[in-house]
């Protein structure tokens, strides 16, 4: 299976720090929806926000949600966040003013070849590792 990232772009990955320091996940009309799928809101784990993100967008049409940072002080983000806002802002979009746009990615595989605690796969001599194989140990999110 492929692990999605909930704030993805087909140019860079939007650091989930920034939902940590209190950015809050919103529908394009300003409606925060999270709270609808985990007690913790845009805190929830990334597995259960790339899900949410997806089937509020097959929902609504609409083609992403906005990371609102609104409520965080601008210069704190400014310095702690210098790369992922130099990155938004190159796209033409100012984050401090109206959000920065977001849809799930494929951030890592997690899993695929079945082996068995060891590493063995059906096939006689072939082992899998890392990210390819599937241990069950992650499930729907790499630990």
């Amino acid at each position: 299976s492929t692990a999605l990232h909930p704030s993805g772009d087909p140019a860079f990955l939007i650091s989930e720090a920034l939902r940590g320091e209190g950015a809050i996940l919103r529908l394009i009309d300003g409606e925060p929806f999270m709270e609808r799928y985990h007690p913790l809101g845009s805190l929830a784990p990334r597995d259960v926000v790339a899900l949410a993100i997806d089937q509020e967008l097959k929902e609504s049409g609409d083609t992403h949600v906005v990371l609102d940072v609104s409520a965080l002080p601008a210069q704190a983000i400014e310095v702690r966040f210098a790369n992922t806002i130099e990155g938004v802002r190159a796209r033409g979009i100012e984050p401090l003013d109206g959000g920065i746009p977001v849809v799930p990615a494929a951030h890592y595989v997690c899993g695929g070849v079945l082996t068995d605690g060891y590493g063995a796969t059906s096939l006689p001599m072939l082992y899998a590792a890392g990210e390819v194989a599937c241990t069950g140990v992650h499930g729907a999110n790499r630990l």
